[in-house]
Protein backbone atom coordinates (compact mmCIF):
# COMPACT_ATOMS: atom_id res chain seq x y z
CA UNK A 1 0.00 0.00 0.00
CA UNK A 2 2.95 2.39 0.68
CA UNK A 3 4.24 1.68 -2.82
CA UNK A 4 0.87 2.50 -4.21
CA UNK A 5 0.21 5.38 -2.49
CA UNK A 6 3.83 6.41 -3.73
CA UNK A 7 3.04 5.58 -7.74
CA UNK A 8 -0.95 7.30 -7.25
CA UNK A 9 0.09 10.11 -5.39
CA UNK A 10 -3.02 10.10 -2.81
CA UNK A 11 -4.34 7.57 -0.28
CA UNK A 12 -7.80 7.36 -2.29
CA UNK A 13 -5.83 7.06 -5.20
CA UNK A 14 -4.01 4.20 -4.26
CA UNK A 15 -7.52 3.05 -2.76
CA UNK A 16 -9.59 2.79 -5.80
CA UNK A 17 -6.15 1.52 -8.04
CA UNK A 18 -6.13 -1.90 -5.51
CA UNK A 19 -10.03 -2.27 -4.60
CA UNK A 20 -9.73 -0.91 -0.89
CA UNK A 21 -11.30 1.86 0.82
CA UNK A 22 -9.00 4.54 2.07
CA UNK A 23 -9.62 3.89 5.48
CA UNK A 24 -8.41 0.10 5.07
CA UNK A 25 -5.39 1.74 3.16
CA UNK A 26 -4.84 4.47 6.09
CA UNK A 27 -5.14 1.85 8.76
CA UNK A 28 -2.76 -0.52 6.80
CA UNK A 29 -0.27 2.46 6.73
CA UNK A 30 -0.84 2.79 9.79
CA UNK A 31 0.39 -0.37 11.11
CA UNK A 32 3.70 -0.64 8.96
CA UNK A 33 4.43 2.67 10.28
CA UNK A 34 4.35 1.72 14.00
CA UNK A 35 6.17 -1.33 12.80
CA UNK A 36 9.16 0.61 11.55
CA UNK A 37 9.39 2.76 13.98
CA UNK A 38 8.98 6.16 12.36
CA UNK A 39 6.57 8.26 10.19
CA UNK A 40 6.27 7.05 6.49
CA UNK A 41 4.17 9.75 5.32
CA UNK A 42 3.62 13.69 6.19
CA UNK A 43 -0.20 14.26 6.17
CA UNK A 44 -1.66 17.59 5.55
CA UNK A 45 -4.90 19.02 3.90
CA UNK A 46 -3.73 18.86 0.40
CA UNK A 47 -3.12 14.99 0.48
CA UNK A 48 0.33 13.14 1.32
CA UNK A 49 4.27 13.04 0.49
CA UNK A 50 6.41 10.83 1.63
CA UNK A 51 9.16 11.15 4.44
CA UNK A 52 12.66 10.30 3.35
CA UNK A 53 12.14 6.93 5.28
CA UNK A 54 9.03 6.72 3.59
CA UNK A 55 10.84 6.95 0.22
CA UNK A 56 13.31 4.28 0.84
CA UNK A 57 10.86 1.87 1.95
CA UNK A 58 8.84 2.13 -1.02
CA UNK A 59 11.52 1.79 -3.51
CA UNK A 60 12.65 -1.23 -1.86
CA UNK A 61 8.75 -2.22 -1.88
CA UNK A 62 8.90 -1.90 -5.74
CA UNK A 63 11.83 -4.99 -5.66
CA UNK A 64 10.66 -6.65 -3.41
CA UNK A 65 7.07 -6.76 -5.08
CA UNK A 66 8.76 -7.54 -8.54
CA UNK A 67 10.85 -10.17 -6.74
CA UNK A 68 7.48 -12.12 -5.37
CA UNK A 69 5.61 -11.60 -8.73
CA UNK A 70 8.38 -13.06 -10.33
CA UNK A 71 8.71 -15.93 -7.83
CA UNK A 72 5.22 -17.10 -8.08
CA UNK A 73 5.06 -16.81 -12.31
CA UNK A 74 7.99 -19.37 -12.37
CA UNK A 75 6.92 -21.63 -9.74
CA UNK A 76 3.00 -21.94 -11.60
CA UNK A 77 4.81 -22.13 -15.10
CA UNK A 78 6.65 -25.59 -13.52
CA UNK A 79 3.65 -26.95 -13.12
CA UNK A 80 2.48 -28.12 -16.40
CA UNK A 81 -1.31 -28.52 -15.48
CA UNK A 82 -0.74 -24.73 -14.19
CA UNK A 83 -2.72 -21.65 -15.87
CA UNK A 84 -0.53 -19.49 -18.23
CA UNK A 85 1.19 -16.56 -17.11
CA UNK A 86 -0.67 -13.38 -17.47
CA UNK A 87 1.63 -10.41 -18.55
CA UNK A 88 -0.15 -6.64 -19.12
CA UNK A 89 1.79 -4.45 -21.96
CA UNK A 90 0.91 -1.08 -22.66
CA UNK A 91 1.83 0.47 -25.95
CA UNK A 92 0.27 3.19 -28.40
CA UNK A 93 -1.76 1.96 -31.58
CA UNK A 94 1.04 1.40 -34.33
CA UNK A 95 2.82 -0.45 -32.17
CA UNK A 96 0.21 -2.69 -30.80
CA UNK A 97 -0.80 -3.28 -34.80
CA UNK A 98 2.39 -4.07 -36.00
CA UNK A 99 4.22 -5.57 -33.47
CA UNK A 100 1.71 -6.80 -30.40
CA UNK A 101 -0.63 -8.72 -32.04
CA UNK A 102 1.61 -10.39 -34.53
CA UNK A 103 3.44 -11.32 -31.19
CA UNK A 104 0.21 -13.21 -29.46
CA UNK A 105 0.41 -16.44 -31.92
CA UNK A 106 4.48 -16.73 -31.66
CA UNK A 107 4.29 -16.93 -27.95
CA UNK A 108 4.18 -20.06 -25.52
CA UNK A 109 1.16 -21.27 -24.47
CA UNK A 110 2.76 -20.71 -20.74
CA UNK A 111 2.70 -17.11 -21.37
CA UNK A 112 -0.90 -15.14 -22.20
CA UNK A 113 -0.68 -11.42 -23.46
CA UNK A 114 -2.80 -8.79 -22.45
CA UNK A 115 -2.56 -5.70 -24.42
CA UNK A 116 -2.93 -1.63 -23.44
CA UNK A 117 -3.69 1.20 -25.54
CA UNK A 118 -1.48 3.56 -23.87
CA UNK A 119 0.76 6.56 -24.86
CA UNK A 120 4.45 6.33 -23.56
CA UNK A 121 4.33 8.56 -20.96
CA UNK A 122 1.41 6.80 -19.73
CA UNK A 123 2.76 3.93 -19.94
CA UNK A 124 5.59 4.64 -18.10
CA UNK A 125 3.31 5.91 -15.29
CA UNK A 126 1.45 2.59 -15.92
CA UNK A 127 4.58 0.95 -14.98
CA UNK A 128 5.54 2.40 -12.48
CA UNK A 129 2.55 2.15 -10.88
CA UNK A 130 2.25 -1.40 -11.37
CA UNK A 131 -0.86 -1.68 -13.20
CA UNK A 132 1.34 -2.82 -16.39
CA UNK A 133 4.24 -4.93 -16.23
CA UNK A 134 5.73 -3.92 -19.15
CA UNK A 135 5.75 -1.08 -21.97
CA UNK A 136 6.51 -0.46 -25.72
CA UNK A 137 7.06 3.25 -25.95
CA UNK A 138 8.54 5.46 -28.94
CA UNK A 139 11.02 8.19 -28.70
CA UNK A 140 12.67 10.61 -31.10
CA UNK A 141 16.37 11.45 -30.75
CA UNK A 142 15.30 15.15 -31.79
CA UNK A 143 13.32 15.67 -28.68
CA UNK A 144 13.33 14.44 -25.17
CA UNK A 145 9.99 12.39 -25.17
CA UNK A 146 10.14 10.01 -22.62
CA UNK A 147 11.08 11.19 -19.15
CA UNK A 148 12.79 9.14 -16.32
CA UNK A 149 10.42 7.33 -14.38
CA UNK A 150 11.74 4.73 -11.89
CA UNK A 151 14.51 2.67 -12.31
CA UNK A 152 13.99 0.51 -15.62
CA UNK A 153 15.41 -1.86 -18.07
CA UNK A 154 15.30 -1.02 -22.01
CA UNK A 155 15.69 -3.23 -25.19
CA UNK A 156 15.71 -0.78 -28.40
CA UNK A 157 14.09 -2.94 -30.32
CA UNK A 158 13.58 -0.87 -33.73
CA UNK A 159 15.39 2.28 -35.06
CA UNK A 160 13.60 3.56 -38.17
CA UNK A 161 14.02 6.75 -39.87
CA UNK A 162 11.05 9.25 -40.48
CA UNK A 163 9.99 9.33 -43.67
CA UNK A 164 8.90 12.36 -45.85
CA UNK A 165 5.47 11.17 -47.00
CA UNK A 166 3.22 13.18 -50.07
CA UNK A 167 1.12 13.19 -52.99
CA UNK A 168 2.10 11.15 -55.49
CA UNK A 169 1.81 14.36 -58.13
CA UNK A 170 3.71 15.90 -55.66
CA UNK A 171 8.05 16.37 -56.58
CA UNK A 172 9.79 17.34 -53.46
CA UNK A 173 13.41 17.83 -53.88
CA UNK A 174 14.76 18.43 -50.50
CA UNK A 175 13.09 19.38 -47.15
CA UNK A 176 14.36 22.83 -47.45
CA UNK A 177 12.60 23.11 -51.02
CA UNK A 178 9.13 22.71 -48.73
CA UNK A 179 9.15 25.71 -46.76
CA UNK A 180 5.71 27.61 -47.71
CA UNK A 181 3.94 23.87 -48.68
CA UNK A 182 1.15 22.23 -46.35
CA UNK A 183 1.72 20.44 -43.90
CA UNK A 184 -0.04 18.45 -41.72
CA UNK A 185 1.40 17.14 -38.22
CA UNK A 186 0.71 16.81 -34.60
CA UNK A 187 -0.41 19.59 -32.56
CA UNK A 188 2.11 20.91 -29.32
CA UNK A 189 1.99 18.19 -27.12
CA UNK A 190 2.27 15.58 -30.09
CA UNK A 191 5.95 13.77 -29.86
CA UNK A 192 5.77 13.20 -33.69
CA UNK A 193 4.06 16.43 -34.61
CA UNK A 194 7.34 17.99 -32.19
CA UNK A 195 10.13 16.13 -34.20
CA UNK A 196 8.77 16.60 -37.03
CA UNK A 197 8.97 21.14 -36.56
CA UNK A 198 12.34 20.11 -35.25
CA UNK A 199 12.85 18.80 -38.61
CA UNK A 200 11.40 21.28 -40.04
CA UNK A 201 13.84 23.75 -38.22
CA UNK A 202 16.96 22.18 -39.22
CA UNK A 203 15.89 22.63 -42.42
CA UNK A 204 15.74 26.48 -42.03
CA UNK A 205 11.66 26.40 -41.58
CA UNK A 206 8.74 26.67 -40.23
CA UNK A 207 6.24 24.32 -41.56
CA UNK A 208 2.88 26.12 -42.64
CA UNK A 209 0.30 23.27 -40.88
CA UNK A 210 -2.71 22.60 -42.32
CA UNK A 211 -4.09 20.38 -40.38
CA UNK A 212 -3.29 19.29 -36.69
CA UNK A 213 -3.64 15.47 -35.68
CA UNK A 214 -1.95 12.39 -34.69
CA UNK A 215 -4.38 10.10 -36.60
CA UNK A 216 -2.05 8.65 -39.43
CA UNK A 217 -5.70 7.86 -41.92
CA UNK A 218 -6.53 11.99 -41.54
CA UNK A 219 -2.97 12.79 -42.25
CA UNK A 220 -3.33 10.43 -45.59
CA UNK A 221 -6.76 12.11 -46.45
CA UNK A 222 -5.05 15.39 -46.18
CA UNK A 223 -1.90 14.51 -48.04
CA UNK A 224 -4.19 13.08 -50.73
CA UNK A 225 -6.81 16.10 -50.88
CA UNK A 226 -4.85 19.08 -50.53
CA UNK A 227 -0.94 17.94 -51.43
CA UNK A 228 0.17 18.19 -47.82
CA UNK A 229 3.30 17.06 -46.68
CA UNK A 230 3.87 14.89 -43.39
CA UNK A 231 6.40 13.09 -42.24
CA UNK A 232 6.09 9.59 -40.43
CA UNK A 233 8.25 6.09 -38.99
CA UNK A 234 8.08 3.39 -40.94
CA UNK A 235 5.51 1.39 -39.07
CA UNK A 236 3.00 3.73 -40.23
CA UNK A 237 3.64 3.20 -43.50
CA UNK A 238 2.37 -0.37 -44.15
CA UNK A 239 -0.34 -0.02 -45.71
CA UNK A 240 -0.26 2.83 -47.99
CA UNK A 241 -3.33 4.07 -49.75
CA UNK A 242 -3.04 4.84 -53.51
CA UNK A 243 -1.86 8.13 -54.53
CA UNK A 244 0.46 8.33 -51.88
CA UNK A 245 4.09 8.07 -52.16
CA UNK A 246 7.20 8.28 -49.72
CA UNK A 247 10.45 10.05 -50.55
CA UNK A 248 12.47 7.78 -49.63
CA UNK A 249 15.79 9.97 -51.40
CA UNK A 250 15.36 12.10 -48.99
CA UNK A 251 17.21 11.79 -45.66
CA UNK A 252 14.79 14.02 -43.49
CA UNK A 253 17.27 13.53 -40.64
CA UNK A 254 14.80 12.02 -38.13
CA UNK A 255 14.64 8.82 -36.39
CA UNK A 256 12.02 7.24 -34.17
CA UNK A 257 13.25 4.42 -31.65
CA UNK A 258 11.23 2.01 -30.10
CA UNK A 259 11.90 0.69 -26.81
CA UNK A 260 10.45 -2.38 -24.93
CA UNK A 261 10.72 -1.40 -20.94
CA UNK A 262 10.48 -2.93 -18.00
CA UNK A 263 10.82 -2.43 -14.21
CA UNK A 264 14.51 -3.13 -13.06
CA UNK A 265 14.30 -6.22 -10.73
CA UNK A 266 17.36 -8.44 -10.06
CA UNK A 267 15.34 -11.48 -11.66
CA UNK A 268 12.85 -11.18 -13.93
CA UNK A 269 10.48 -13.84 -14.62
CA UNK A 270 10.63 -16.54 -17.62
CA UNK A 271 7.43 -15.20 -18.75
CA UNK A 272 8.88 -11.77 -19.43
CA UNK A 273 12.11 -13.25 -20.64
CA UNK A 274 10.46 -15.23 -22.97
CA UNK A 275 8.19 -12.20 -24.16
CA UNK A 276 11.22 -9.96 -24.79
CA UNK A 277 12.90 -12.75 -26.72
CA UNK A 278 10.05 -13.16 -29.45
CA UNK A 279 9.44 -9.16 -29.61
CA UNK A 280 13.14 -8.82 -30.49
CA UNK A 281 12.86 -11.45 -33.48
CA UNK A 282 9.15 -9.94 -34.55
CA UNK A 283 10.51 -6.84 -34.40
CA UNK A 284 13.40 -7.21 -36.48
CA UNK A 285 11.64 -8.60 -39.26
CA UNK A 286 9.36 -6.37 -40.14
CA UNK A 287 9.87 -4.23 -43.22
CA UNK A 288 7.57 -1.83 -45.52
CA UNK A 289 6.80 -2.73 -48.45
CA UNK A 290 10.39 -0.67 -50.75
CA UNK A 291 11.84 0.17 -47.57
CA UNK A 292 15.68 -0.32 -46.75
CA UNK A 293 16.59 -2.43 -43.73
CA UNK A 294 15.54 -0.07 -40.58
CA UNK A 295 16.40 -2.27 -37.44
CA UNK A 296 20.44 -1.81 -35.63
CA UNK A 297 21.47 -3.95 -33.36
CA UNK A 298 19.74 -3.78 -29.87
CA UNK A 299 21.39 -3.58 -26.83
CA UNK A 300 20.01 -3.90 -22.78
CA UNK A 301 20.44 -0.73 -20.68
CA UNK A 302 19.45 0.10 -17.23
CA UNK A 303 18.55 3.75 -17.10
CA UNK A 304 18.82 4.88 -13.75
CA UNK A 305 16.49 6.31 -10.98
CA UNK A 306 16.34 9.82 -11.36
CA UNK A 307 17.36 11.76 -7.98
Amino acid sequence: MLHAVAAHGTIAAAARANSYTASAVSQQLAALEREVGTSLLERSNRGVTLTPAGRVLSERASVILDLVRSAMADASQTAHAGPPTMVRVGAFPTAIAAILLPTIELLSAEVRLQIVDLEPEHALAALDARTIDAAIVDRFDHIDTVGAVGRLDRVTLRIERLQLVHSSNRRPRSMASLAGAPWVLGGASSRLGRATRAVCAAAGFEPDVVVETDDHHVAFDAITAIGAFALLPELALENLRPGISVARSIDTGGTRRIDFVTRHVPRRSAALASLEAVLRTLADSIHPVGSTRAVAPVQRTIRPRAR
